[in-house]
């Protein structure tokens, strides 16, 4: 079913139709979601897809830039500060 990542239980539903639904978080960023198909003489795995969790995706971002707005940070402290020493 891919990787697991234990921060949250997986969720199961089982509709009456016999569709197999798991979501489970397979990093940080991504849920994991699988499609089984239970029939009367086999068991399919119909699809897998990979949702991007919109929670976390910003923080995934942002981290990538830290640098960035820290080095824009560090230069406005010290526009300001050389403007109040004026």
């Amino acid at each position: 079913m891919g990787a697991y990542l234990p921060l949250s239980k997986p969720r199961m539903n089982i509709a009456p139709s016999g569709e197999i639904t798991v979501l489970h978080r397979a990093t940080p960023e991504y849920y994991v979601r699988n499609v089984f198909w239970s029939l009367e003489s086999e068991f399919i795995k119909r699809s897998t897809q990979n949702l991007l969790d919109p929670a976390t995706a910003d923080t995934a971002r942002l981290n990538g830039m830290k640098a960035d707005l820290d080095e824009v940070i560090d230069k406005n402290d010290k526009l300001k500060e050389s403007l109040r020493l004026r």
